[in-house]
């Protein structure tokens, strides 16, 4: 996990912990409306890992794709309206 060793254990840890805590508090409020726009925060704080690192980035990017996928054919597929059933 700490391949590098740029930072110490402990501060893996810490950091893996709190990502969780905010995942699953983000879970909860999802079906909220400011629980979306917070997802949407997220997500885009996880973009901005491509200035920390790039293959951060590029591993956020995938999760951000689905995340930008569900936010605009969620809707349409929750209606049961797919392109699929044109």
């Amino acid at each position: 996990l700490n391949g590098l060793g740029f930072y110490a254990p402990w501060v893996i840890a810490l950091g893996a912990f709190l990502a969780v805590v905010v995942f699953v508090a983000l879970y909860r409020v999802l079906r909220f409306r400011a629980g979306q726009w917070a997802g949407h925060l997220i997500h885009l704080a996880m973009l901005a890992a491509f200035f920390w690192d790039v293959v951060m980035g590029l591993s956020a990017a995938v999760a951000v794709g689905f995340w930008v996928f569900g936010a605009i054919r969620g809707p349409a597929l929750d209606r049961g309206s797919s392109p699929a059933a044109d």
